[in-house]
């Protein structure tokens, strides 16, 4: 249950929450199951924070700084996060269904189950991160920045921009993800796909990968 000092802060705005934090300095945010739907918290600290199934649908948290928090099973369906700075943080069946992820700094975190259909994740840095059972249907990743995580179980036919994902380092990507997205899509979309995988994976994959997915072309 959400502080109530801590939560009648956050409805006053970010000024207000940072102004709290800096004069209480060592005390962790708790505002779990909080609705702050619509809240403007541009710039926000909600760093090393508990918010577990917070609801933020709609708010905006503009350059937001949620590193090292819990928003497992949080709200933040079409929420402004755009550059949001989320590093090392648990998104665990976190919905961002419509949210503006362009910019975000989102690395090192947990997206497993998290719902980012039709999310905006242009130019976001997604390095080092769990994407497993992550829902990606009508989200634009065109410019994203992409390595070392992993992707299972997941179904990017209706992915926006795959072929326009920055890759700085290679993945881990499921083989039930290589099926379900080329199973799913339908014919315009499969080169896109195609060319996200062969960017993915290792040099030593790729003719594994070419043999596996000759049927698709």
């Amino acid at each position: 249950m959400a502080n109530n000092e801590q939560l009648a802060a956050a409805r006053k705005g970010a000024q207000a929450l940072n102004k709290w934090r800096l004069e209480n300095p060592g005390i962790a945010l708790d505002l779990r199951d909080a609705e702050l739907n619509g809240a403007d918290l541009e710039g926000a600290d909600l760093s090393n924070s508990d918010l577990r199934g917070v609801s933020l649908v709609g708010a905006n948290l503009c350059k937001a700084d949620v590193s090292e928090s819990n928003l497992s099973i949080a709200d933040l369906s079409g929420a402004n996060l755009a550059e949001l700075v989320g590093v090392m943080t648990n998104f665990r069946g976190t919905h961002f269904t419509g949210a503006n992820l362009s910019g975000a700094q989102i690395s090192g975190s947990d997206f497993v189950s998290a719902q980012m259909n039709e999310a905006n994740l242009q130019n976001a840095a997604l390095f080092s991160s769990n994407l497993k059972w992550t829902e990606l249907a009508g989200a634009n990743v065109t410019g994203m920045h992409f390595g070392r995580s992993s992707m299972a179980d997941c179904d990017l036919s209706q992915t926006i921009g795959l072929d326009g994902v920055v890759h700085h380092m290679y993945s881990s990507i499921g083989t039930d993800t290589l099926l379900h997205s080329l199973k799913n899509a339908d014919a315009a979309a499969r080169p896109a796909i195609l060319s996200f995988f062969r960017s993915t994976i290792e040099p030593e994959l790729v003719e594994e990968l070419e043999v596996l997915l000759s049927n698709y072309g």
